[in-house]
């Protein structure tokens, strides 16, 4: 191989080292280290066209290191990840366990309110008739969401009791004029738009709360079922951390391969060639 060879391979494999640093994509600072194998392919061409085995197996064993330098690292990565699902899993665990128990209390505590076993109380007074209950509370939260000044959030208060839990309500006038109704044992909450409130049918109003009032066996299941799924989750990635990976379990303590390799090209201390200082021969 020529000098004018040599020096073509030194530069493609440059090029071709600081193209895919570059153009990955995904570098976290300015400091580009990692070449691809593309760029080691051009190291290998180079080493293969010297003809010298040692050079040749240098080239190999700088291909490997880079290689599970690279498994190692997304090994760290998948580690982040996997410490990061954990906790995430966890605290949703933690969540939905503690919305179960709440509804869990809740069911012990409703009371049947389908066909004539209805009776609702809003705002102190108890209705036996879904459209006079609706009614009344209609009335009232209009009147206070005209009460309640722009661009506030009016307190949640209790506004009644259905079904043995307490309802509360809120007047909302900051980016659109809304009522909000809730049942917070029962994790119930309910939107209306101003306009849609005051067209509402009355005995709709109520009828939506029974609904999901009736509906609490099955969310009580929905949210057991969350909570199991993500204490899977937690316990899946759990199991992963803190595993060793395929570049800790071959990566080399260090590079002495690539040392030995180097060292062994220079010939023997005896053999190498050194510069002797002639003397001046005495007069």
């Amino acid at each position: 191989m020529t000098s004018r060879q040599v020096r073509r391979r030194q530069t493609l494999e440059r090029k071709a080292g600081f193209i895919a640093q570059v153009t990955r994509g995904d570098l976290p600072d300015r400091d580009v280290d990692d070449i691809g194998d593309q760029a080691l392919s051009f190291a290998e061409v180079k080493a293969l066209a010297t003809g010298d085995p040692l050079i040749l197996e240098k080239a190999a064993v700088d291909a490997d290191v880079a290689r599970l330098t690279r498994l190692e690292r997304a090994h760290h990565d998948d580690q982040h990840r996997l410490r990061r699902t954990f906790e995430t899993a966890t605290s949703r665990a933690e969540g939905a366990e503690q919305r179960a128990a709440t509804l869990t209390e809740a069911i012990g505590r409703l009371v049947d309110t389908r066909g004539d076993r209805f009776a609702m109380k809003v705002d102190g007074r108890t209705h036996t008739k879904r459209a006079d209950a609706g009614l009344h509370l209609q009335q009232l939260l209009s009147d206070r969401l005209e009460a309640s000044p722009p661009e506030t959030n009016g307190p949640s208060v209790k506004v009644g009791t259905l079904g043995g839990l307490d309802v509360h309500a809120q007047a909302i006038t900051t980016v659109e004029d809304e009522v909000r109704m809730t049942i917070p044992d029962a994790q119930v909450e309910l939107t209306y738009a101003a306009h849609e409130w005051r067209a509402a049918d009355p005995t709709m109003i109520v009828g939506r709360l029974e609904r999901h009032l009736q509906r609490l066996p099955e969310t009580l299941a929905a949210t057991k079922a969350d909570a199991e799924a993500a204490r899977s989750e937690a316990s899946r990635a759990d199991a992963r951390i803190g595993q060793p990976g395929t570049a800790a379990r071959n990566l080399p303590a260090d590079d002495g391969d690539s040392r030995r390799s180097t060292n062994s090209w220079l010939p023997p201390p005896s053999h190498r060639r050194t510069s002797k200082r002639r003397l001046p021969r005495p007069c």
